[in-house]
């Protein structure tokens, strides 16, 4: 099986003498920039060791932490064009922006040093997150209140808009009242359902803008938004600054890793590297989990150099941890990967297409196993058949009969099973037995 997921899952498990540069060709990345490889040390070298100690941990978890979105921009890595864009859209020319993308492409670490950058230029920048599907009077309440504070703090007395129901409504107000740049931070948007708040939303865009009022709408959701958002209002386009986020590069990666690292007090060698940066398939939120997961192992062992055997044990780590918070998908995975007849390789193709593009339909499908070196007389039978096995997973998107998957994170996980689908069931049965063993010893122990 001569392609790049052979290679590729040679670098997961370890078995890299199928892996060469051409691993980087179908998945459209160039390779890392070379650098001098670290003079090797002596054999008998002491390992750098530091006291074992709570601070330490805690010091790794904040560098890597995945769950947190970053606060300023020496965490932001791969954004630079996006945040480019968004600061000459919104502060220069007076646009309303829309950000979309899965989740953990860093939407909301993008928002926040927006944010920053728009309060250096003197913007009132207010941050809402949306808590469920509300009508528009709930959607905008927030936003209100804090303006008729902010109005209290300027010794102007002002009330809130009787009603609020009506984007019309809300923008006379708002024209009555304020004249200064202000931004409206929506984060979220993804839970609103009702297509009249979609509506409501679309039209008090349109009416701010063609008001000609300095005050701008930046709404965050997932993928597909911006299609339910302008029904009604095409023109709002010329209005919005609209971007989707990806992947980022594999250099904004190494760099990132490379910043994480040196926030934790650590290093990390050339191979362990390279793992954690392919098996991150280009996703930040990915390479701080498993990075956060191999800092850790090396902690463990009171060392301050993360090295191949941590991120190994880290990877299949992330995956154990995730497959207890999204069962459902996991062990749907897992049973195809365990099915009479299944092809690993066919699967991993599937996953390289959602990390890198958010979503794929049959032709999308159809291209990866080509890649892969499928005969083409199978092609179309065979994507049919994966897109059938991935319904229970999948979302669909738009309609044009894209799909997604629900759990927008799964994808690089899809690829650890693949990759090292033996080891990781060896090692979940292992788990097992041994709190199995603990379980048996506390009964026995209580009954004594």
């Amino acid at each position: 099986m001569p392609n790049f997921l052979r290679r590729f899952i040679g670098w997961l498990t370890g078995d890299t003498a199928d892996a060469g540069p051409k691993l980087l060709t179908w998945i459209g990345d160039e390779p890392l920039p070379e650098k001098p490889a670290p003079a090797p040390a002596p054999v008998s070298a002491p390992v750098i060791r530091h006291p074992a100690s709570k601070s330490q941990r805690v010091r790794i978890v904040r560098a890597f932490d995945s769950s947190m979105p970053v606060e300023d921009r020496s965490g932001l890595s791969g954004r630079g064009t996006e945040l480019s864009r968004l600061t000459n859209a919104v502060i220069e020319q007076g646009k309303h922006a829309l950000v979309f993308g899965g989740r953990g492409s860093g939407k909301t670490s993008l928002s926040r040093v927006f944010g920053e950058l728009a309060d250096e230029a003197r913007f009132l920048v207010l941050y809402h997150s949306v808590s469920g599907d509300l009508d528009f009077r709930e959607l905008m309440a927030p936003f209100v209140h804090e303006l008729v504070a902010v109005a209290s703090q300027g010794r102007r007395s002002i009330v809130a808009p009787e009603g609020g129901a009506s984007a019309r409504l809300l923008a006379d107000w708002m024209a009555l009242h304020f004249d200064q740049d202000i931004v409206l931070l929506l984060d979220e948007f993804d839970r609103i359902r009702d297509p009249r708040t979609k509506e409501e939303l679309a039209s008090l865009m349109k009416l701010l803008s063609d008001m000609r009022l300095p005050i701008r709408l930046f709404i965050i959701g997932i993928a597909g938004d911006i299609e339910e958002l302008v029904v009604g209002h095409p023109s709002l386009r010329r209005h919005m600054e609209a971007i989707q986020l990806g992947t980022i590069s594999r250099a904004d990666l190494d760099h990132l890793l490379d910043h994480c690292c040196a926030v934790a007090g650590m290093t990390i060698d050339r191979d362990a590297r390279e793992v954690l940066v392919r098996a991150a398939m280009g996703s930040a939120y990915h390479l701080r989990l498993f990075g956060m997961h191999a800092a850790l192992r090396a902690e463990e062992r009171q060392s301050l150099q993360i090295t191949e055997a941590e991120v190994g044990t880290g990877l299949t780590k992330a995956l154990l941890e995730w497959a207890m918070i999204s069962r459902e998908t996991h062990d749907w995975f897992r049973h195809l990967l365990n099915a009479p007849g299944a092809i690993p390789d066919q699967l991993g193709a599937v996953a390289v297409l959602a990390s890198y593009a958010g979503q794929f339909d049959g032709a999308a499908v159809a291209d990866a196993l080509r890649s892969i070196g499928v005969p083409e007389h199978q092609i179309t039978a065979r994507s049919e058949t994966l897109m059938q096995q991935l319904e229970r997973v999948t979302d669909p998107v738009g309609s044009r009969g894209a799909r997604m998957f629900r759990d927008n994170l799964s994808a690089q996980f899809l690829m650890l099973m693949v990759a090292r689908r033996q080891q990781i069931f060896d090692e979940e049965v292992s788990h097992q037995r041994h709190d199995m063993s603990l379980a048996f010893q506390e009964v026995g122990e209580a009954f004594r």
